[in-house]
């Protein structure tokens, strides 16, 4: 079974049927709350189900708080230096996974 899946950017991408990576398109993934519990699963996750991500820090992007961006995050992807979260930030990502509830109080 294939399909489109509609994107967070507006683009739709072919899913392949014998899994959930679109067919020969390397992936940018963002992941929002990283440095949690939820979040880590969620990398862990994404190591499993072999998605076709991009080499290197262009494959896998870790948002966090202010406070986390910088730090160094051991990843089945390898290590991956941790970001500020912004919604500009995430705008490389084809798929943005949050690991926590966005609240905009302002």
């Amino acid at each position: 079974m294939s399909g489109a899946v509609e994107s967070g950017l507006g683009r739709s991408v072919m899913l392949e049927k014998d899994g959930l990576g679109p067919s020969n398109v390397p992936l940018t993934v963002g992941v929002v709350g990283a440095t949690g519990k939820v979040g880590e699963e969620i990398v862990l996750c994404l190591s499993k189900v072999n998605l076709p991500l991009k080499e290197g820090r262009a494959g896998l992007r870790l948002f966090t708080s202010k406070r986390s961006a910088g730090r160094s995050l051991s990843t089945p992807f390898g290590d991956v230096t941790a970001e500020e979260f912004s919604v500009s930030g995430n705008g490389h990502c084809l798929i943005v996974l949050p690991s926590c509830l966005i609240v905009n109080l302002g």
